[in-house]
């Protein structure tokens, strides 16, 4: 970082640092390091500057380290980055004495009701706690598990941290006693509907007020962050480099980028409440533009993306419920004269859990196919493709699978 800023300004409030090449960390993807923090009221990270000793005169607030394609992932940056904030509350404190578990749970939110978290020490980001039956029992509430609705948000306690809501606008909580229930990897997306066992204890802002104080600092309604590629031997190829310009700048989106399983960009993770720039500014104040630029939201599916096929058009990245489309082209496997059937089978996702359509097939006449498809809901989908090859004599046709290919949004 101090290299870094050699050459451009002190202007990033994180810096993200991703290797080349394949790095032999182990038993993590990524991390957030704090560097400079001015709000109080966060827990245990207290107001505190060591921005001078990575370079920077008390702008840098943060560095990250991305162990190679992981910084590609939108699940992965939206949970380094919420680590600015969070989660350095002492929940075992303020739910009076409950054990903690889960993955480095000192520094990740518990399992808790309600909200769902992009930053658990025990369920991913695709499930959370939700009332059984939607509470509208009698007596003292059961809970269950469910999937998380898309697209995924900061919790109210993250966001309220960051300055974006008021603390009026914190739910009272609910932290349960038996915090490993969930512990182990294999069960950090339990099925939906399992039930949450145990007694859960009341957590209310006032507990938090007492033990942490109240927030102050300054309200993070934007973010800047830039992103070093560091290679071995020598400075990557301007094409290399155009997949690293692509990310970052998808990670900057304001929409169109939410993922199949429902991880949105920064901005749609905050609800709207706050910004990511990625752009790269240089010492004179002009920034770094990528020419053309880049189309990284909504972004169509090229006709050549589904091995052994060659489409006729790309396939729109974003669509109306409603819409249909023809999903037609050119066999062009290796065995493409024993091909005699194209399959696409759909795969949805929205408020549900994962659904599937077809698959729709059509026979191969003179290397070509055309499968009609509907998108009549709105949500994900994905086009999983199977080819059928002409069976030996006697034998059962062989199918198999082509591609799974995501990135279709229907609004």
């Amino acid at each position: 970082t101090r290299k870094f800023y050699e050459f451009f300004p002190d202007v990033y409030d994180s810096i993200a640092i991703v290797p080349a090449e394949q790095h032999p960390s182990s038993g993590f993807s990524a991390f957030h390091w704090n560097v400079r923090n001015p709000i109080a009221g966060l827990g245990a990270e207290e107001v505190f500057d060591n921005s001078a000793s990575f370079g920077s005169a008390g702008v840098l607030r943060s560095v990250e380290f991305y162990r190679d394609a992981d910084f590609t992932t939108a699940w992965t940056s939206n949970h380094e980055i919420g680590h600015q904030w969070a989660d350095y509350w002492d929940w075992s404190e303020l739910a009076g004495g409950v054990e903690r578990a889960g993955w480095s749970p000192d520094v990740h939110t518990p399992l808790l009701f309600p909200g769902e978290t992009l930053l658990g020490a025990v369920l991913l980001a695709i499930r959370r706690v939700g009332l059984a039956g939607g509470g509208d029992g009698e007596g003292e509430p059961s809970y269950v598990i469910e999937r998380t609705p898309a697209p995924f948000r900061f919790h109210p306690t993250t966001l309220y941290r960051m300055g974006l809501i008021e603390p009026d606008a914190l739910p009272e909580l609910v932290v349960f006693e038996n915090q490993g229930q969930f512990s182990e990897e294999t069960e950090a997306a339990p099925d939906v509907g399992t039930a949450v066992e145990g007694a859960g204890r009341a957590v209310h802002f006032n507990d938090v007020l007492a033990l942490h104080g109240a927030r102050s600092g300054p309200v993070d309604s934007s973010w800047r962050r830039v992103t070093i590629v560091v290679s071995r031997s020598q400075p990557l190829s301007a094409e290399e480099m155009s997949y690293w310009n692509f990310f970052a700048a998808r990670h900057a989106a304001r929409s169109g980028v939410t993922t199949f399983g429902g991880m949105p960009s920064f901005h749609e993770a905050t609800g709207g409440r706050a910004v990511l720039d990625t752009a790269v500014e240089r010492p004179d104040g002009s920034r770094i533009v990528n020419d053309p630029p880049l189309q990284v939201s909504d972004v169509p599916i090229d006709p050549g993306e589904f091995r052994g096929l060659r489409l006729d058009e790309p396939i729109p990245g974003a669509m109306t419920a409603g819409e249909r489309l023809t999903f037609a082209g050119r066999v062009t496997s290796s065995a493409a004269a024993d091909v005699v059937e194209v399959c696409v089978l759909q795969g949805y996702v929205g408020g549900l859990p994962y659904d599937y359509r077809g698959p729709a097939c059509d026979d191969v006449s003179g290397y070509r196919f055309s499968v009609p498809l509907a998108f009549d809901r709105a949500g994900r989908y994905a086009l999983q493709v199977w080819l059928t090859t002409r069976p030996d004599e006697g034998a059962e046709p062989n199918r198999t699978s082509s591609s799974f290919i995501t990135g279709i949004t229907v609004r």
